[in-house]
């Protein structure tokens, strides 16, 4: 339980898959326990070692709730919080009642999302409705050291203490979790008071809580569309109410170290909850650069691990007994990147010197390939269309679908599901008369389309239009090809004689070309 509640079980990442939202109340939702029994992650790395926010440790924690105290959740959280509390709009589940007060939500563009439910109908980890005036009475009982304003005990002062104590810290400056809160969502703007937090999201809605235990304050808001809008809140509230405080990251007349001592926190770092990289590097003025695939930083060195970027902003690292660096903290506060071996173990037919060792090696440090480091790798082996999506997939945490699928051709495929998620993903097409063709190798330029529509359309990468291609790209990839060469995801099987770039377009992509693809995809910029 203590490593549930703290968010450090070691799991393999899981999140709600699409699926997980119904739109069709014949739908029947599945059950709490099913849930959970259908997704279990393995334990990948040591329990109690790393920080990785973590849904499906909260759903968990709710079903333990729901088998110890012999009620489902929803009731047990109705009867012992929510009445108790005299907190009579919310609940975990959507009642009539409150559907018919729900303010409607918005995606990005502007448009209406219409109602839905869950499945299961209660998410521990994130179903809760609620209003403002409801969160107040539980903030109030919070701060009054868990007993409501008539004298009743919701939490015993033991639990508040518990609570309001950072039981999981990368560094002392850089907290990651209590027993049920989080960081501040922007630790330069605390202003040295202490800074509790929970924030949410679900489609459409996000919202935000955050205690200063010491002061007796609390503030909740909720809003109608997935936006970062709380940060600001947050920023502005603090430098109102707490302007004369201190960022807890000013210097402190730390020494920098010289760039050979620096060098132990070079290398990429991969998140344990997205899986993006992160890229550092040690520079001879004594500064850290750090990069990923949106932003390159300069970090300045304020403690023996720990910096701050130009904006105030900190980076925590996490090492072993004997100094060795093991994860990092930064851009990402709800989950730690862990450093990637320099010299990872190798495949039969992929020795240190292959040409795409690197890549091939690193994706499967990753988790990225699954193949037996015992067993022949077969690089120069073709890559089905559906064995590619499958792995495209995994590095981007596109859950299955469980939907059926559109392609007459995928129903009965080994990737049938991963295909239908890649299609409602906007990721990909068919190829006519409702087919996908699963087990024909991919093509060259079909595997760079699909690169480039989830680059460009999260807002990762600017189309690049600068490549000069050879002969052979179908016109509707060109755009895909030329900057797939551009940003230089592929390996040396790319060739550009006299600035000519030639991407081998119609050829099949084969095993030790995808990893060069996928891998670099990955790198910063």
């Amino acid at each position: 339980m203590e490593h549930l509640l703290t968010h450090t079980t070691g799991f393999e990442v899981r999140e709600p898959a699409d699926a997980s939202y119904l739109y069709d109340t014949s739908r029947k939702p599945v059950s709490l326990k099913e849930s959970i029994y259908d997704v279990f992650p393995p334990v990948v790395r040591e329990p109690g070692a790393s920080y990785m926010y973590d849904n499906f440790a909260s759903r968990l924690q709710g079903y333990i709730v729901q088998q110890v105290s012999g009620e489902s959740f929803g009731s047990y959280v109705e009867n012992h919080l929510f009445k108790p509390l005299g907190m009579n709009s919310s609940s975990f589940s959507v009642t009539p009642e409150l559907a018919d007060r729900l303010v409607p939500s918005y995606d990005g563009e502007g448009g209406a999302i219409p109602l839905y439910g869950f499945s299961p109908a209660e998410w521990p980890e994130g179903s809760m409705l609620s209003t403002a005036s409801d969160m107040a009475l539980f903030m109030e009982a919070f701060l009054n050291g868990g007993k409501a304003a008539d004298g009743t005990v919701i939490l015993s002062g033991e639990s508040v203490k518990a609570m309001s104590s950072y039981r999981m810290v990368i560094h002392p400056d850089l907290p990651d979790t209590t027993y049920g809160f989080e960081s501040p969502v922007i630790p330069a703007q605390t202003k040295g008071e202490k800074v509790i937090s929970k924030g949410g999201d679900i489609l459409g809605y996000s919202s935000l809580l955050w205690i200063l235990p010491d002061r007796r304050t609390g503030v909740f808001v909720s809003y109608n569309t997935n936006q970062d809008l709380r940060n600001d809140l947050f920023t502005a509230f603090m430098n109102h109410y707490y302007a004369g405080g201190q960022s807890p990251y000013a210097p402190k007349g730390y020494q920098v170290q010289a760039a050979a001592e620096l060098a132990r926190f070079e290398g990429l770092y991969s998140d344990l909850r997205i899986k993006l990289l992160t890229k550092v590097q040690a520079n001879a003025d004594g500064t850290l650069t750090v990069s990923d695939m949106l932003n390159r930083h300069q970090m300045k060195q304020i403690g023996e691990l720990l910096f701050v970027d130009e904006g105030g902003n900190p980076l925590a690292f996490k090492a072993d007994n004997e100094g060795h660096i093991l994860y990092m903290k930064y851009s990402n506060l709800y989950s730690y990147a862990t450093k990637l071996p320099e010299n990872p173990a190798g495949f039969p037919d992929v020795p240190a010197n292959h040409p795409y060792a690197g890549y091939i090696l690193s994706l499967r440090s990753l988790g990225f390939l699954t193949e037996e480091l015992s067993e022949p790798f077969e690089p120069e082996q073709k890559v089905t269309r559906g064995a590619f999506i499958h792995t495209f997939n995994t590095i981007w945490s596109i859950p299955e679908s469980s939907n059926p699928s559109l392609f007459k051709d995928t129903g009965n495929s080994l990737y049938g599901q991963d295909i239908q998620a890649a299609v409602e993903a906007g990721m990909l097409n068919g190829t006519g008369n409702g087919l996908f063709e699963p087990d024909r190798p991919i093509l060259r330029e079909e595997a760079a389309a699909i690169v480039y529509r989830l680059l460009t359309a999260t807002g990762i990468r600017v189309p690049g239009s600068t490549a000069v291609l050879a002969p052979g790209t179908s016109e509707w990839a060109a755009d895909a090809v030329r900057s797939i060469v551009s940003w230089k995801l592929h390996g040396p099987e790319v060739t550009e004689p006299y600035g000519i770039s030639d991407y081998g377009s119609q050829r099949a992509l084969s095993k030790q070309e995808m990893a060069a693809l996928l891998f670099r995809m990955l790198l910063p910029q």
